[in-house]
């Protein structure tokens, strides 16, 4: 599944700063969730990874918890634009008060939100995609205390322009008929 987040500022045509993941809830093939956790943890605070074990009495929310996390530091990062190579562990969750924080300061300025994905692709409901979204605010906007929030993803597609990937190929099929036509 593919996810292209359009954010528009309220003074300029499109924001800039804007990250978008998605990512499916599903621990590989052959692994439990502890393994996976320890492989992984290294993209996770000390807290983090205390957290996601705790919720591993139920492995279900565990691992929705840890895909979630997940989607929210790489839409981060990709809102940077800095890519793969960002420690991850630098980016910190805190699951008591749902603050993100970098380098132990809580972002400002920025706006994040965690959500599900229910859609359709070919008649079938996708269930178990999480996504996250993280943007810059401008200057004139209400400011951030770094608080993650859940929104339902029809907000979330209202709010950014989500495009989805059966959409696009709609619009895409309309466009060219009509250019064909003329």
């Amino acid at each position: 599944m593919i996810l292209l987040g359009i954010r528009r500022h309220p003074t300029e045509q499109v924001a800039n700063d804007i990250g978008v993941d998605i990512m499916k809830a599903e621990i590989p093939s052959g692994e439990t969730f502890t393994t996976f956790l320890e492989s992984t943890s290294i993209a996770f605070t000390t807290a983090e990874v205390q957290w996601l074990k705790q919720l591993a009495l139920t492995e279900q929310a565990a691992t929705e918890a840890l895909f979630q996390l997940w989607a929210l530091k790489e839409a981060y990062v990709k809102a940077l634009g800095v890519g793969i190579g960002f420690d991850m562990s630098r980016i910190s969750f805190d699951s008591q008060t749902s603050v993100l924080s970098v380098d132990g300061k809580i972002l400002d300025r920025w706006s994040c939100h965690s959500f599900r994905i229910h859609s359709s692709i070919a008649g079938e409901d996708v269930p178990g995609y999480l996504g996250a979204v993280c943007y810059r605010l401008g200057e004139e906007e209400p400011g951030s205390s770094g608080t993650v929030t859940q929104l339902p993803y029809t907000e979330i597609r209202r709010q950014l322009s989500i495009i989805e990937p059966s959409v696009l190929l709609e619009q895409m099929q309309s466009l060219l008929s009509y250019v064909d036509g003329q």
